[in-house]
């Protein structure tokens, strides 16, 4: 009897200090890393859920560690106000895939893996319209911020005379000239004549002139 208590006693003392060890397996960590590789835009969790208003966004870009047996998630947000987007995010190499929606997107991780995340942030491209006292000349592209100078050839060069302007809320036109309602008046404070910044999608961009004379313009400042 006291040689099956001693042995008993043995096999509890051993479990009881194996214990320890079991539960550091049971609680093994696994690296999310994470990384922003361009533009602008942020990476963050919310420490009580995904979508939670009422705590604090945390930032998750560099390494974040979890439990194998939980769960990793975070919400890529690019900044839309200064005319970012995500471009791609890249998972282990590859490309996730997906369309990517202005306000952001979600992720999550419960695989129990180490993961290397790569984010790629870019200002959107706009598109400006050309549009002729007889129709539309065609359309440009630019990004969000970019100064596109209509003094170039490739709207007809700087003597073309083709007075290019914008129509503002009230319905009058304002002259990219002067940053004026009339043609004829000083050049606004702070404006650069005939340079537009790319703030706007669709933007209409009116010149007085035909589309063949505008054609002809542009042929012959491209020319030169």
């Amino acid at each position: 009897m006291k040689k099956f208590v001693k042995t008993l006693t043995t096999i509890c003392l051993v479990l009881l200090l194996a214990m320890p060890l079991m539960l550091v397996g049971c609680n093994k960590k696994v690296t999310i890393k994470i990384s922003v590789a361009s533009g602008k835009g942020s990476v963050y969790r919310f420490n009580s859920g995904i979508s939670s208003e009422s705590t604090t966004p945390v930032s998750v870009v560099g390494s974040n560690k979890y439990g194998e047996s939980g769960t990793f998630e975070f919400y890529v947000k690019p900044d839309y106000s200064n005319g970012y987007i995500i471009k791609e995010v890249v998972i282990d190499g590859q490309s996730d895939g997906t369309e990517y929606p202005t306000t952001g997107k979600s992720y999550r991780f419960s695989d129990g893996k180490s993961h290397n995340v790569k984010v790629y942030f870019t200002l959107r491209q706009l598109t400006i319209t050309l549009q002729c006292v007889d129709g539309v000349y065609g359309t440009v592209t630019a990004e969000y911020g970019q100064d596109v100078n209509f003094s170039e050839a490739r709207f007809g060069g700087p003597n073309s005379g083709a007075n290019w302007y914008i129509i503002d809320l009230n319905g009058f036109p304002v002259y990219l000239k002067n940053g004026q309602n009339d043609l004829e008046a000083e050049v606004k404070t702070g404006v650069t004549p005939n340079v537009y910044k790319a703030l706007k999608n669709d933007l209409v961009v009116h010149t007085t002139l035909t589309r063949d004379i505008l054609h002809n313009f542009i042929a012959t400042a491209e020319q030169n």
